[in-house]
């Protein structure tokens, strides 16, 4: 496999992880520091099935990372975990039904025009 096929996989569990998550919080609502020192709170987020989706995909593309590591330079593969950015972005916008600024997609464009010079190096 070559090296940004390689990368890619757990760049893209680690975005889905976030997107688990964000779907996960989204129906706790705002959360005060206070709710986060309760125990209450600990149960009903970590027995949340979104919260357990997001935490194992995310441990898996921790071990995916660390084969990615053993294999490619890290000053080639970390530039390219910034496509997670794109992936999030992307998928706030069609998922999530999040509103993206201008700016926001600016900013893909040059994180992406960034990765497809890294990725010829």
């Amino acid at each position: 496999m070559k090296p940004i096929g390689l990368i890619l996989i757990p760049v893209v569990f680690a975005s889905i992880s976030e997107l688990s998550m964000k779907k996960a919080i989204s129906s706790f609502g705002e959360i005060s520091f206070k709710a986060l020192l309760t125990w209450t709170f600990h149960i009903t987020l970590f027995t949340n099935p979104y919260v357990l989706f997001a935490l194992g995909l995310y441990a898996i593309s921790v071990l995916l990372w660390l084969v990615v590591l053993s294999r490619v330079p890290l000053s080639y593969a970390y530039p390219m975990v910034s496509l997670s950015y794109v992936l999030v972005i992307l998928a706030s916008k069609w998922i999530l039904g999040e509103s993206i600024s201008w700016i926001r997609w600016v900013g893909v464009l040059l994180i992406c025009l960034g990765v497809a010079l890294i990725a010829r190096s």
